[in-house]
Order: structure tokens, then C-alpha cells, then sequence
């Protein structure tokens, strides 16, 4: 008679009616006859019956989400038949036109955090508006990255820009580091901060040399084109300190719109120091601050009110009021101004300007 080995035996005592439980890690008995998995920390019988996946005469697919990815599990008797079909969907049409190729879009925030949010919500509007009733959800989105960087952070001036001319100063680091880390994610890109467009001529000569191919859009020249398509000859200039400093030695980024037959009013310098505090009290207390929308309708009647200067001792009143902050346009609904004056939202005329260029569908000046 052969002698059972220690294993045979300890299998026939575990078979044995009259066996005893035995207690395995985690203090749980597990009667005899069952073994024990620690899965997922819980025990579970090998007595219990497997889950079988749907057998369909095709390939059975199941995915699993494991360390980011997908893996595909097919049953044993479709392993080396073709896989035509991942899932069926009921009561879904899928439409067969595409959807025109869109750029992509980057928007640099963070002068200030809220203005960047603001344009981007623009974005999207003006993108629905673009496609009409085309538009069939969020797969006909735009693709758009925001960089919202505090290190961008305004409000802007003289003192921290005029360094950047010679690529100087600790606003200059912050543009270059944020403008060559989203260039190569877009295919255009803007500013969303009106006065930093100041600084727009060493950034292009950085962007040059670096061999960056996203184009820049600048706000200004969006309202350039649109102030042309709808015949806006005059206009005032409402913002930053630099930004309303349009007169014959003016700094501001709007100076070119002269350029292009447009005239601009100057300010008073009470009304331009009014209107950098009424900036800082809008990034401070919110657009919401009851104290910074009575400062800004202050603003808006001395500037609808003051003629401007066309040259030849002749003047004219301005035909539109350009909210050249992006604090400025989140108040612009409690504003008012006489009916033949237009209050122009420059991050509005940006976001659909964005939106023409990144369906290759430059129109906004024809």
C-alpha cells in the first residue's frame, strides 16, 4: 500500500465532513472545500461559479480601463476572427458629414484670471453663432487652450512694460515662458489684456527668432477691421493709463488705429486716473462692486459727451466707446450710453475674430 504525501492528505482532511474551519489572513474561517482569493481586499469562494461574458458568434468585446488604457478581451472561440464592430448603439443616428476643420485657438489669461474666462465663454458663443444651425454639440466645439498664469498678472504700466522693449525686466521671463509653451499647442493665439499689447513688437521679434509658427492675433487689429466693416469713424479710448494715452506722443496700443483713418479721442488726465481706479477696483472687489459700476457710468457720460479732435480745428463726437480693459466689458451691462454711441466690447470682437481666422474664413474685413 503507498503512503499519501503530507498534500494528498491535507486535501482529504479538507474533504472530511467531520474537518474543522480553518482561519486564513484577514481573521475570516473559510469552510472546507472552498479556497480563498484575496481580490481587491475581500475573500471569494472558488466555489462560486465564474461570470461567463455574452458569447454573440462574433467577438465579444469588453473594455477595461486599466493604467490609462484599453484593453480588448475576446472570447476563447473568436480569438483569430476579425473584429468588425466594437459596440451597437441604439436609437443613435451618426452623421456622416464632418464637421470644417477648426485651429486651434489659445488664449493667454491671467490679466487678469476673470477676463480670460470671459473671452473664452465668447469663444465658445461666437463658434456656436459661426456654424449656426450646423451645429450639432459639443463635438463641434472649438479647440482652444487658456493659459491663466499669475505671473502675468497686471494691472500693467509703464514701470513693469517699458523694461520688456529691451526684453528686460520680471514681466518679460513670464511672457516668453507662457507664450513659447502654448505656441506650439494652437495655431493662433492672443492676449486677452488689452495694455499688454504694448509690449506685442518684442514678443513677435522673440517669436521670429525662436522659429514659433502660431500666428498672434492682436486685439487691435480685430477692432481695426471691425470699426472699418461697420463704419465706425471715431472712437474714444477707455482703459489702462497706457491704453488711453492716445494723444500726438501717446503710448497706447490704439495709436495705430489712426493709421487706418480712425480717430481717437484723449482723455482728460483726472478721467484717465479715474479710469485705472475704477480697473483696480473691478480686479479687487469683482464686476459685481455696485461702487465700480457708478465710477464706470461717471466715465462713460464725460466720454460720449467730449468731441474729439479730426484735425483742421474740426471736431466730432465719438461714434463708439471702446472698453479697452478686459475689467471694463464684465460691467458693461449696467452701462448706458446715448443711442448714437455704440459701447464696443473689444474681447467680443476678438472672439469672433478668432473664430473667422480658425475656420480659415478671414471675413470680418470684406
Amino acid at each position: 500500500m503507498a503512503l499519501a504525501s503530507p498534500r494528498s492528505a491535507a486535501r482529504e482532511r479538507s474533504r472530511s465532513p467531520t474537518a474543522q474551519p480553518r482561519q486564513v489572513r484577514g481573521g475570516e474561517f473559510i469552510p472546507p472545500g472552498h479556497n480563498a482569493f484575496l481580490r481587491e481586499g475581500e475573500f471569494k469562494s472558488a466555489a462560486q461559479p465564474r461570470p461567463t461574458m455574452p458569447f454573440s458568434g462574433k467577438a465579444s468585446l469588453v473594455r477595461v480601463a486599466r493604467a490609462g488604457r484599453f484593453r480588448s478581451l475576446m472570447n476563447r472561440d473568436a480569438e483569430h476572427e476579425p473584429v468588425k464592430k466594437v459596440m451597437d448603439v441604439e436609437n443613435l443616428e451618426v452623421m456622416e458629414e464632418q464637421p470644417p476643420r477648426k485651429g486651434r485657438i489659445g488664449i493667454i489669461g491671467g490679466s487678469g484670471p476673470e477676463a480670460g474666462l470671459d473671452l473664452f465663454k465668447k469663444v465658445l458663443a461666437a463658434n456656436r453663432q459661426h456654424l449656426g444651425d450646423g451645429y450639432r454639440g459639443d463635438c463641434d466645439g472649438p479647440n482652444v487652450v487658456v493659459s491663466s498664469n499669475p505671473s502675468m498678472a497686471g494691472p500693467h504700466g509703464t514701470f513693469d512694460m517699458v523694461p520688456c522693449l529691451d526684453r528686460e525686466g520680471p514681466l518679460w521671463p513670464a511672457l516668453e515662458a507662457v507664450v513659447t509653451q502654448l505656441a506650439p499647442q494652437v495655431d493662433y493665439f492672443c492676449i486677452c489684456c488689452n495694455t499688454l499689447h504694448f509690449i506685442a513688437p518684442p514678443m513677435l521679434a522673440m517669436m521670429k527668432e525662436r522659429g514659433i509658427k502660431a500666428r498672434f492675433v492682436s486685439i487691435v487689429d480685430a477692432v481695426g477691421v471691425y470699426c472699418r466693416k461697420h463704419g465706425i469713424a471715431s472712437v474714444r479710448v477707455l482703459g489702462s493709463l497706457v491704453s488711453t494715452d492716445c494723444g500726438p506722443t501717446g503710448m497706447s496700443p490704439y495709436k495705430s488705429l489712426e493709421d487706418q483713418g480712425i480717430a481717437l479721442g484723449v482723455h482728460e488726465p483726472e478721467q484717465q486716473e479715474l479710469q485705472q481706479q475704477t480697473i483696480n477696483l473691478i480686479k479687487r472687489c469683482g464686476p459685481e462692486n455696485t461702487e465700480a459700476h457708478k465710477m464706470m457710468q461717471r466715465i462713460v457720460d464725460v466720454a460720449a459727451s467730449s468731441p474729439i479732435e479730426t484735425g483742421e480745428q474740426q471736431t466730432c463726437y465719438p461714434q463708439g466707446l471702446l472698453l479697452a480693459c478686459t475689467e471694463m466689458p464684465l460691467v458693461k451691462n449696467v452701462l448706458q450710453a446715448p443711442p448714437n454711441v455704440q459701447l464696443l466690447d473689444p474681447t467680443l470682437i476678438l472672439a469672433e475674430y478668432l473664430v473667422a481666422l480658425s475656420f480659415n474664413a478671414e471675413t470680418l474685413g470684406q
